[in-house]
């Protein structure tokens, strides 16, 4: 199993500086740890559901327990937003025509069905049966 190489980034001396890096990178909070030698702070991307391949992660370790304030930070890897995860959710165009066709007024308005192949998704707007439907 390889180890994660942290690269030394900075020396923030209070937790407002700690939280300045946090936003300058986007990250969010990802994990606690407690030790012997004081707190460590793990965050990563906070678009990592939406792009798992993302590695970027930052490690603030607290440099002593009476010195709570002082923190080492350590880097590793960058973002890498290249491969989005895959979503079961409909496209943008799709949803809007959804709402089209919601929005009509027609006496046949009871069930839409609308079939993309090019998608290949299936939606029924309205769960009651309608007899004249032919799939």
């Amino acid at each position: 199993m390889s180890r994660k190489s942290w690269i030394f980034e900075t020396l923030c001396k209070s937790p407002t500086d700690l939280d300045t890096i946090v936003e300058q990178y986007e990250l969010t909070k990802f994990r606690t740890e407690y030790t012997s030698g004081g707190v460590k702070y793990r965050y990563r991307c906070a678009s990592y559901k939406k792009f798992p391949s993302c590695a970027m992660q930052i490690l603030a370790k607290q440099l002593s327990i009476t010195d709570v304030d002082t923190f080492e930070i350590s880097k590793f890897s960058k973002h890498c937003h290249e491969k989005r995860a895959l979503t079961t959710r409909a496209p943008s165009p799709i949803r809007d025509d959804v709402k089209t066709y919601d929005e009509q007024e027609d006496d046949q308005k009871k069930q839409v069905l609308l079939y993309y192949v090019e998608h290949r998704l299936l939606f029924v707007v309205n769960t009651q049966a309608y007899s004249d439907v032919n799939i």
